[in-house]
Parts: C-alpha cells; structure tokens; sequence
C-alpha cells in the first residue's frame, strides 16, 4: 500500500503564502474601490438636449421631473432648455432655433416641445441625418424623420372634460373656455382638448359655449380673466380651463374675489395645488395627463433607440381624473 507524504511547510512556506493571499485580498480591495470611485464620478456615456415649454407649469415641472429620474437611472446628461420662464417671460430661442442649436452640438438626442409644427420638418430631418434621433412632444410633426412622439389622446382629454361640465351643471347653462394665445395649428393639442369639449356639450341642447377667453398665461393675465367674469353682462354657470397654469391661478384668485360657488370649474392638471382645490369643492373636476409619465417614457425612449432596441412611433400616455364628487379617478 502506498502511503501519502504528508506536506510539511517551513516558516518560510507559510510567510510566501500568507504574503500571496495579503496581495491578492489587497488587489480585490483596490478594485473594489476603484469601480466605486468609477460609479460615483462616472461622465454620462449619453447626452441629450429637452426643449420644453415653461418653467412655471406644473404640466412641466412633472415631466421634467420623470425626465430627470429616467436620466439618472440610465445614466445620461439631460440639458434642459425652456420656451417661457415664470409664466410670462418668453425665451430668445424658439423650438426651431434650438433644435438646430442642440444639432450643430451633436449631441446624442433631442426630446423637444413642439409649439409650431410649420418649419420643424427640416431642422428635424437634418439632425435625423446626423444620426440624432429627435421626438416630438405635445403636437407632431408627422412629415418629418422624428423617431417616435411621446404625447397623449388630446381629444379625449376634451371629451372627459365636457361630460364633467355637463354632470356639474347637470346638462344646463352657459360656459367660458378659457384657453392660451400661443397655439398656431388646428391640430394642436389645446385645439384638440376644445372639439373634444365641444362634442360632449353638444349633445346637451341647454348647455351654451357663451364665451371663449384667450389667456396670455400668467397671473396678471389670469387676474384680467377674474375682472372680465366679474363685469361680464353675459351670465356664465362653468368654466372649462385648458392648462394648469390658469387652473392654478384662477382658482386662487375665485377665492380671493369670493366667487366660489358661482361658477363649476373644470380645470387641467394635478399638482397638489390642485388636488386640494378639487377636495375643497373650488374646482368640481380637473382632467390631467400623467406628466411624469411622460416624462419618464420620453427619456427611456431615446435611451432604447441608442441602444437599437425597436420602439413605437407614438408613445401614449395615461389620463387622469381628479373628481370631487367621486374622489380619483384613472384611465388610459
């Protein structure tokens, strides 16, 4: 039977390989720390420009919030850029302007509010050609090489709006629209909410559109809107307000002015502003779009298409309710 020689190790045995073992834990520890240091300052490997509209929106606030979530999880730089600050003030650039702005940067994607679809078509194709994938949001621009439009059923938006308005009045009375100036296109997403509006208080002979009034967005714009309510020989029972901004704002101000009560609000959006309008019964409903959503979605699609993965041409995004007489209310 053969016998195993049993291992002996002499001191200077044992001092080599505890010395291998301290050097290989000391590589693993340095790498380690090396990789977190890496994690921790590493730059962006995607840089992408968003155009949107206002600063002051909360529509806008939302989705620049999901944008910036999807940026950080997948690691990409997100330059944002607005159309109007505080409401009012109104950037030197349009969208056409700094589309071409963020294509001569080259950089790697361009997520861009679209105001005026005329004229958009070429800057669109250009950066399309310099391999920049450019979507579109709000209103599309179908004749151009935009990659994908990330947006949402604007006439349903209306539709939701205008039976809100005829269960508030109970299917009689006399309406305002309160819209913005700055919407060109007879395709644009407010023109949009307006003959989806249209259709639902149509079908109610005794609910009347009286009066349409045009906002130049911002507070003192919206106190204007109180004054004219306020002298208005025509007398009005509802209000269909079609942004966030003026849903805001007016709301404050009917309650500034003691006006609660006179009229039923249908608002747009869902900031916390808002919500609490709606639970204090100031606005009877408001119809809003998952901004953040939408941001988040945008974001993840130019990621996807840099990484070649296949992605739609359209991107929809849920719509909400937010009722008093029913509490919140989800949809698609």
């Amino acid at each position: 039977m053969m016998r195993i020689k049993k291992l002996e190790l002499g001191w200077s045995d044992l001092f080599i390989v505890f010395l291998c073992i301290g050097i290989f834990a000391n590589y693993q520890l340095t790498q380690s720390i090396k990789q977190t240091h890496l994690q921790q300052f590493q730059i962006p490997n995607l840089q992408f420009a968003m155009i949107i509209k206002d600063s002051e929106d909360p529509y806008w606030k939302d989705f620049k919030n999901g944008a910036d979530k999807a940026a950080a999880l997948y690691q990409a730089s997100l330059e944002t850029t607005y159309l109007e600050e505080r409401g009012q003030i109104k950037s030197e650039f349009d969208e056409r302007m700094l589309i071409d702005k963020a294509t001569v940067a080259n950089v790697d994607g361009i997520i861009t509010f679209i105001n005026q679809p005329a004229g958009c078509e070429k800057l669109i194709d250009q950066a399309s050609e310099r391999n920049i994938p450019v979507i579109t949001l709000e209103n599309d621009v179908p004749n151009s090489k935009r990659i994908s439009f990330v947006g949402y059923n604007a006439y349903r938006v209306g539709q939701e709006s205008g039976k809100k308005m005829a269960q508030a009045l109970a299917g009689n009375g006399k309406i305002a629209i309160v819209m913005t100036r700055d919407e060109y296109s007879e395709q644009s997403s407010q023109n949009l909410k307006i003959a989806g509006f249209l259709n639902e208080i149509n079908q109610s002979p005794a609910l009347e559109i009286s009066e349409y009034i045009i906002s130049d967005s911002g507070l003192y714009s919206t106190q204007d809107i109180v004054s004219k309510l306020i002298n208005s020989k025509v007398p009005l029972d509802g209000l269909f307000i079609t942004n966030s901004v003026e849903t805001e704002s007016l709301a404050q101000l009917l309650v500034d002015n003691n006006l609660v009560g006179k009229y039923e609000v249908i608002g747009s959006g869902n900031s916390a502003e808002i919500k609490g309008y709606v639970n204090k019964r100031i606005i009877y409903a408001s119809i809003y779009v998952n901004a953040y959503e939408m941001g988040y979605k945008t974001v993840e699609t130019l990621v996807k298409i840099k990484n070649n993965e296949p992605v739609p041409s359209y991107v929809d995004t849920t719509i909400g309710i937010l009722s008093g007489d029913s509490g919140v209310e989800t949809g698609n």
